[in-house]
């Protein structure tokens, strides 16, 4: 009981301070706040090679970007990914599907992380 309580309390405490983060990335145009998509992007794919090297997923993809997008944060993708153990391939002619319809895809990449 008493560590169940003391998980309960550190996870709220961590909670707590993650959410008093407060730093503004920026402004959009009604006033509100912004999220730089490079970063945005860096992140999921940090959070999806962390669940491949956790074995939770085989392997993941990145969002579809356009050749520059790809350029432009393919060597942080690298390091973000040999941090967690895991591989990245740089996908240029991948399979439409349901989750990536030939609308989307057309002319993009994709990171498989394996």
């Amino acid at each position: 009981m008493m560590r169940t309580r003391g998980w309960a309390l550190a996870l709220a405490a961590i909670f707590l301070l993650l959410g008093c983060g407060g730093g503004d990335s920026g402004s959009d145009d009604a006033g509100g706040r912004s999220i730089d998509q490079r970063s945005y992007r860096l992140g999921s794919i940090g959070a999806f090679a962390e669940m491949v090297d956790a074995g939770v997923k085989k392997l993941a993809l990145s969002a579809p970007m356009s050749p520059a997008e790809m350029d432009d944060l393919e060597e942080d993708a690298r390091r973000i990914a040999a941090e967690h153990g895991v591989e990245l391939y740089r996908e240029t002619d991948f399979l439409v599907t349901d989750l990536f319809p030939a609308e989307l895809t057309e002319g993009m990449e994709v990171l498989v992380i394996c």
